[in-house]
């Protein structure tokens, strides 16, 4: 029981770091891609939703301490986000259907919004920069756009590594019974 969930860890770990790498220094190499979408918003979105809170408040951590370590002045500013996301994701992880991509696609929507609403506020409202139709229109849209165009190529991907995953850990689980 122990192994399998160290290989889960591992399958997370893999896939977040796999998923920084991929926002952060490949996608914004490519030079006609103007808006990049946040790889670890659809990552975090799709372990809450497929595994429950728990495993997506772990992936919401993992991904905001990442976060933190290279592109924050804070530790803990993007962590406290992406463990909310990752608990908000984990509560709707019992509407959630492997066949039906409708909700992961609001729910990776709705946690791209949120995400930008908070960089909004603590980076931009509190140094007095109001325009919060403007951060909308020109910032939050366009890669929330992007970000569900992209979730639902991944959902795709991660699901099949959840499910692959939850296969070995009943078929672990039958061996013993």
């Amino acid at each position: 029981m122990v192994q399998l969930k160290l290989k889960r860890f591992l399958g997370m770990i893999l896939v977040i770091v796999a998923g920084f790498l991929l926002q952060n220094s490949i996608l914004p190499a490519i030079r006609w891609i103007i808006y990049v979408p946040n790889i670890l918003v659809i990552i975090v979105c799709a372990f809450g939703l497929c595994s429950g809170p728990y495993y997506g408040m772990l992936a919401g951590v993992v991904c905001g301490l990442l976060m933190d370590s290279v592109f924050g002045y804070r530790i803990g500013f993007y962590s406290l986000v992406y463990l909310y996301m990752g608990y908000l994701n984990g509560i709707c992880h019992k509407y959630f259907f492997y066949d039906n991509l409708l909700i992961p696609t609001i729910a990776c929507g709705l946690s791209d919004f949120g995400l930008g609403c908070y960089i909004f506020v603590l980076h931009f409202l509190l140094r007095n920069r109001t325009n919060f139709q403007f951060y909308v229109m020109n910032m939050i849209l366009p890669e929330m756009v992007c970000t569900i165009v992209t979730g639902l190529i991944l959902f795709r991907i991660i699901i099949k590594i959840n499910a692959k995953m939850e296969e070995l850990e009943k078929r672990r689980s039958t061996k013993f019974v």
